[in-house]
């Protein structure tokens, strides 16, 4: 595996066929007759331009191109509310659906249970197209996220996980340290063989769903998934020390996470300002507070009554049971694990992660930024 990671200009969704061919160049494989898994970030149902998701774009070109070398193309994701029926309506309100040319499947219909290497579960069911492709190609979307900080091309691979297997994870690994942890073990089930970061459109902030759309016009792209989220960090100014999913995929040799020895093609520069999520592990004192304070002011999720439909989606996402419909969603803090699948579900952007010490990591989240 090479880490090597390109980061391609691509200004615009408009004409991304120059960007893909060169992306897909990594590869460097015949793929004639081979069956190739594209695995889109499908979070929820969200329309492209909220940036949530995978640009249906991206997706159309590789579809395109990898069938124009002879590959038999799948294209599907295990989205973020569970059911069957809502992988379907996330990846058609997402595009993903028409913009895999007759490619989709809904990858949450053929689980296959298998033996996993974790101290979390020793079993897991994970969609039988990740385990019978010849070759995975990742479309990871470049985001923050609340319990990972960032979520890119290795967080992308938690789609393996079908249905409730992800929010059973959720509430086995509650923690930061151990989520990016249980991250890692299904990223070892099957590394990506290429990955292509969405980053025409970026989110900062409160991500995964419910940040700020920040328009950034690169690909990076990657056969070590490992170096890409490092070479993205560092394009943030997120503290690696501070990310567990990395820290760990570099302890297991799965990728590198030293800059000094990924070779990048393309011009490396942080992105002015770029927001982080308001984080309490990312603190330089952060393990001490995680350890001892951090039980008791951990930012929980609240809902905005005014935006709330009473759908239902968080409660069917929520692991531990803790949300309750009643007229608007209702979230028990004694159940709560705060693992924020809730607000990755909601697609009404009704709840948010912000917290009642909101101020104070104000101040935090501005020292971050300034950080050097």
């Amino acid at each position: 595996m090479s880490s090597r990671v390109l980061i391609i200009d691509a200004p615009s969704y408009q004409d991304v066929s120059g960007p893909v061919a060169r992306a897909l160049k990594e590869l460097a494989r015949d793929v004639k007759g081979k069956k190739a898994l594209v695995k889109p970030n499908i979070l929820a149902a969200h329309a492209p331009e909220k940036g949530v998701d995978t640009h249906p774009a991206i997706v159309r070109e590789v579809v395109k191109q990898l069938q124009a070398r002879g590959a038999e193309v799948w294209v599907g994701d295990n989205s973020g509310v569970g059911g069957y029926g809502a992988n379907e309506r996330s990846a058609k309100v997402s595009g993903i659906m028409e913009a895999a040319s007759g490619c989709y499947r809904n990858i949450a219909l053929n689980g296959k249970e298998i033996n996993f290497k974790s101290r979390f579960c020793d079993k897991l069911v994970v969609s039988r197209e990740v385990l019978e492709a010849d070759l995975i190609v990742s479309l990871p979307r470049f985001k923050t996220h609340a319990l990972t900080v960032l979520t890119g091309a290795v967080k992308n691979t938690f789609g393996y996980a079908v249905g409730g297997e992800k929010s059973r994870l959720h509430l086995r690994a509650a923690t930061f340290t151990d989520f990016g942890e249980a991250v890692v073990d299904v990223f070892a089930i099957r590394p990506p063989d290429l990955s292509i970061l969405d980053g025409i459109i970026a989110m900062e902030g409160y991500g995964p769903n419910n940040g700020t759309l920040r328009k950034v016009g690169k690909l990076l792209v990657s056969q070590d998934a490992v170096a890409l989220d490092r070479v993205m960090a560092e394009m943030t100014g997120a503290p690696v020390e501070k990310i567990p999913f990395l820290k760990v995929a570099g302890a297991r040799k799965l990728g590198e996470t030293d800059l000094k020895r990924i070779e990048i093609e393309g011009k490396l520069e942080r992105i002015p300002n770029f927001k982080l999520p308001l984080n309490l592990a990312m603190a330089p004192i952060g393990q001490m507070i995680n350890r001892f304070v951090y039980p008791f002011i951990r930012i929980r999720p609240q809902v905005d009554a005014d935006l709330c439909t009473a759908c239902g989606d968080c409660k069917k996402a929520c692991p531990a049971g803790a949300i309750e419909i009643d007229k608007i969603a209702r979230i028990d803090k004694d159940k709560c694990i705060i693992c924020y699948c809730c607000n990755e579900a909601c697609t009404y952007q009704a709840i948010n992660i912000k917290g009642p010490f909101r101020s104070f990591l104000g101040l935090g989240q501005k020292m971050l930024n300034t950080r050097k």
